[in-house]
């Protein structure tokens, strides 16, 4: 239930003895003088996604708001149409913790990523930035691969997955159309399983 990687030369054969997490947090990277976890989301804004737009009130604050409204309620507030990455904080493990939320990268964002929301077509790797093609990234039953990104797929209760989820090792995350009050179960489901994989030591070079 790991997203898989293949091929990328930062991360070979030997493990870190520093948790994921420990490992971002201390990086200094071309941004920022400290590391922030990067979460992508999907550009598509089709109601029971999550984009820049609605992804901290979801993540942060356990409320679904649709794509479009959350889009609508940051220009009006913003005077802006466009985002290129948001921030939120989280405490984990005792520590607070700020991630960033991105849906482009660059090469030099890679090592920073721990989660990536899917939506199901091949063409939203595109422009990833890794050596094999990301789809492969996902594939179950890889041999000899390095995990290195947790993979999530969100979609409302009632609709069915796409077709390529079934042949990937992808975390499903469901919220009900309606019942709002139930987005904080949703929320919880996420941490337990993001949690879990930050506190897990890191394939390196």
């Amino acid at each position: 239930m790991i997203v898989e990687e293949i091929g990328i030369s930062h991360l070979a054969n030997k493990r870190s003895n520093k948790s994921i997490l420990e490992e971002i947090l201390a990086m200094k990277t071309e941004d920022y003088k400290d590391g922030k976890p990067i979460i992508i989301v999907p550009l598509s804004e089709e109601d029971g996604n999550i984009t820049l737009y609605n992804a901290c009130e979801l993540l942060q604050n356990g409320k679904y708001i649709k794509p479009k409204v959350a889009k609508q309620k940051f220009i009006k507030e913003n005077e802006s149409k466009v985002i290129n990455k948001t921030f939120f904080q989280r405490k984990v493990r005792g520590k607070e913790v700020t991630f960033e939320v991105r849906n482009k990268l660059e090469k030099y964002h890679w090592k920073r990523v721990v989660a990536a929301f899917l939506l199901g077509p091949d063409w939203q790797f595109r422009d990833w930035p890794v050596q094999e093609k990301p789809v492969i990234l996902f594939l179950k039953g890889k041999k000899n691969v390095k995990l290195i990104v947790r993979a999530f797929y969100l979609k409302y209760k009632d609709l069915p997955a796409h077709k390529n989820i079934a042949n990937w090792n992808v975390k499903i995350l469901q919220i009900n159309r309606e019942k709002r009050y139930l987005d904080y179960e949703v929320q919880a489901e996420f941490w337990q399983e993001l949690e879990h994989f930050l506190a897990t030591p890191r394939v390196k070079s």
